[in-house]
């Protein structure tokens, strides 16, 4: 059946190559098949096999996302909007003044390579991206209210425009500090980048969920608790390094930043 999916697929190429669907095509088949080697994967007897081949599947999606992108001349677009909450039992103005400091965001957004602050508005920001790539924008804050409120927008052009905005409100019952970021990203290739920004562990929405939990143990314990499971994130391709639970060995440690 994959087979005659791909054979179906490069007759479409081949006939209608100004048509970008069956290259759209192509990708959904790519995101199928990944999902079939990821359920292998927690069953198969042979997991380096099968962990091969999802990785060289993982390279052809990368190949022809890329080509998707192309073939739309990359106009058509997706927004992916988060909202994510958390408590922190630290007052607000402590909590603002942290997150405040741009520098500091690297910290516990893992995506993030760099910060570099030009000014109290103006900053310069660089992600990691899919297969290994980075992502570099410009930013500027559009609302700064101290203990409060931090808007933001990226400016200029730049692959992945995105604004936000993040809210520390006093937790009830003098909890601390509740934080709510809005997330708004715009993705290349529509829908199928929508999906393969999930599949890759690219997703913001997991991202931030992420980031506040891990900006809630660093404030709260001063270093950052990993899942022994997934050390470094909730990217599939480290799904098939999982493994009964034991301590990380030293390597593992360097690997995450020396954070236990």
């Amino acid at each position: 059946m994959v087979g005659v999916r791909e054979l179906a697929a490069a007759g479409g190429l081949l006939t209608h190559s100004n048509e970008p669907g069956w290259m759209k095509a192509r990708v959904a088949g790519d995101i199928t098949d990944l999902g079939l080697l990821t359920t292998s994967l927690r069953s198969s007897t042979s997991r380096s096999r099968t962990s091969l081949a999802t990785a060289a599947v993982l390279a052809v999606t990368t190949i022809d996302l890329i080509g998707a992108g192309r073939r739309d001349d990359m106009n058509e677009r997706t927004t992916m909007q988060t909202r994510a909450a958390i408590t922190i039992s630290r007052p607000p103005d402590e909590v603002y003044a942290f997150w405040r400091d741009f520098t500091n965001l690297p910290r516990f957004m893992q995506h993030l390579e760099s910060v570099e602050t030009q000014d109290d508005q103006h900053s310069h920001w660089r992600a990691k991206g899919p297969a290994g790539s980075s992502v570099e924008w410009d930013a500027v804050v559009t609302e700064d209210v101290p203990s409060s409120v931090i808007a933001w927008q990226s400016e200029g052009t730049t692959p992945v425009a995105n604004t936000g905005m993040v809210e520390f409100n006093e937790a009830p019952g003098e909890q601390g500090t509740e934080i709510v970021v809005s997330l708004d990203v715009d993705v290349p290739a529509g829908s199928a980048g929508q999906l393969a920004a999930k599949l890759f562990g690219e997703d913001p929405g997991q991202q931030v969920r992420d980031d506040l939990r891990h900006v809630k143990q660093i404030l709260e314990t001063g270093e950052i608790v990993y899942s022994e499971a997934n050390p470094a994130g909730s990217q599939v391709k480290r799904f098939s390094r999982q493994r009964a639970a034991q301590p990380l060995t030293d390597r593992e440690l360097e690997t995450v930043g020396g954070h236990r």
